[in-house]
C-alpha cells in the first residue's frame, strides 16, 4: 500500500510538472505569435514608406528633369548669346576701322 501512494505521488509530480511545462509552451507560444505580429507589422509599415518615397521621388525626377533641361537651355542660350555678341563686337570694330579710314580718308 505504501508503494501505491509513492506511485501516485510521483503520478501527480509528473502531471504537475507535465501541465507546468504546458502552459511555459503556450505562454511561450502566446509571447512569440504576439512578436511575430508587431514584427510583421513593423516590415508592413516599412513597406509602405518605402513605396509612399518611391512615389515621391516619382513625383520630384519630373521637375529636376526640367529644371536641369532648362538650366541646360540657359547655358546653351548664353554661349549662343556669347559668340553672337563677339561676332557683332567685331563687326563694330571693323565697319568704325573702315569708316575712320573714310573719313579721314
Amino acid at each position: 500500500m505504501g508503494n501505491d501512494v509513492t506511485t501516485a505521488a510521483e503520478l501527480a509530480a509528473l502531471r504537475a510538472s507535465f501541465e507546468a511545462f504546458l502552459d511555459n509552451y503556450k505562454a511561450t507560444s502566446e509571447a512569440a505569435s504576439h512578436e511575430r505580429r508587431e514584427m510583421l507589422q513593423t516590415i508592413s509599415k516599412l513597406a509602405e514608406n518605402q513605396d509612399r518615397l518611391a512615389h515621391d521621388m516619382a513625383e520630384v525626377k519630373p521637375v529636376t528633369d526640367m529644371v536641369t533641361g532648362i538650366r541646360a537651355r540657359f547655358m546653351g542660350g548664353l554661349m549662343v548669346l556669347g559668340v553672337i555678341g563677339a561676332v557683332v563686337w567685331a563687326g563694330v570694330q571693323f565697319f568704325k576701322e573702315q569708316i575712320i579710314r573714310f573719313l579721314s580718308g
